[in-house]
């Protein structure tokens, strides 16, 4: 007997009173019956009774199949939890590595602040101490070294190149008009330069100049 005819006997059983599948099925049985012909009833549950056992063993087999299943992936779930557990327990037992402190940062030399800033001016260097050996240091390292009157002033090689023969191009006298095109480190430069008569405006060619080079 498949499943679909014992649930409809099984519907058909319970809407007709009956308790169990057999009792109905002997009831259509006796029916059944005609004339005087008398069948054995042991003999008929008898034939039918093994067929409903594989039938209910089969249901109880394929429930017991899937709690077996579900019984080893919840052991393997336990298992991968105790595994994470004892992860967890090594790491907290591990000694926290020590810290490496940061890498020093090098300090720049004086040489390095000038090609950066292009001109150091004396009278900004408040903090240097000893200031005459600072200067002669920047001289040895090949910077220019102007000596102004209470000052001194450090210029990179190559800006002081580019200062020169960016003021060899102005063409007025007037110095407002004539620093308007520089930068505000060139500015300041070109005007302690002029008051120093380092730098003067020639008639002739109608341009500034250095009046006199630099020792190097």
């Amino acid at each position: 007997m498949d499943r679909d005819t014992y649930e409809k006997l099984l519907e058909k059983a319970t809407d007709k009173g009956y308790l169990r599948v057999e009792e109905y099925i002997m009831e259509l049985i006796k029916s059944d019956l005609r004339g005087g012909l008398e069948l054995d009833i042991a003999q008929i549950m008898d034939k039918l009774k093994p067929r409903i056992k594989r039938y209910v063993e089969d249901i109880v087999n394929e429930y017991l199949s899937m709690v077996m299943e579900n019984k080893r992936k919840i052991a393997e779930l336990y298992e991968k939890i105790e595994e994470i557990k004892e992860l967890v327990r090594k790491a907290e037992e591990k000694p926290p590595q020590p810290q490496q402190p940061p890498p020093r940062r090098r300090k720049k030399t004086g040489i390095e602040i000038l090609r950066e800033q292009k001109v150091l001016f004396e009278s900004r260097l408040e903090r240097l101490r000893n200031k005459d050996r600072f200067f002669d240091y920047l001289k040895r390292q090949g910077a220019i070294v102007l000596e102004l009157e209470g000052e001194r002033i450090a210029v990179d090689p190559d800006f002081w190149m580019e200062f020169k023969e960016k003021i060899s191009g102005i063409r007025t006298y007037d110095e407002r008009e004539a620093v308007k095109d520089l930068s505000p480190v060139e500015q300041e430069l070109f005007m302690k330069l002029r008051r120093s008569e380092i730098i003067i405006y020639d008639s002739r060619t109608h341009s500034w100049r250095v009046v006199e080079e630099p020792r190097l």
